[in-house]
């Protein structure tokens, strides 16, 4: 009995320890999970994801749509073991708290019953609006909880 609540307490303590992450999926060869912050264009560029567009996906469903010439501007935090978006050039959507996804649009990658892993991914969700902020382009969606 003493081995199992040994065996029991460790796995809960390996657990809480676990890492978060954000996942990234979409239009790439293989999903990743990353654990880094830092700016958002250098994030993807260390592991070589070429992106024209992203979707960046919080817990409670919210997400906000750039192109790539936003990345830069777009900085990822980590605090209280959560990932945020932060940015003062871009639309304040753009900064959300506890990130669990990006997902790459890019165009090279081949559709599949004419689609991709993005274009399937962005359709769960309701596109709510459109802003601006010098040049910078942001479309706001929230996940449509009828087919999450």
């Amino acid at each position: 009995m003493g081995k199992i609540v040994v065996f029991i307490l460790t796995g809960i303590f390996l657990f809480s320890c676990a890492q978060p992450g954000i996942k990234i999926t979409g239009n790439i060869d293989e999903q990743i999970t990353v654990n880094q912050s830092g700016n958002l264009a250098e994030i993807l560029q260390k592991y070589n994801i070429q992106a024209e567009y992203i979707l960046v996906v919080a817990a409670d469903g919210t997400a906000f749509f750039v192109s790539d010439n936003s990345l830069t501007e777009i900085e990822i935090s980590q605090k209280n073991g959560k990932f945020n978006s932060d940015t003062a050039s871009l639309p304040p959507v753009c900064n959300l708290n506890n990130i669990i996804e990006i997902c790459v649009y890019n165009s090279d990658f081949p559709l599949v019953d004419h689609q991709t892993p993005f274009s399937e991914r962005i359709s769960q969700f309701e596109f709510l609006g459109e802003s601006s902020k010098d040049g910078h382009f942001v479309r706001k969606y929230k996940l449509n909880d009828e087919r999450y």
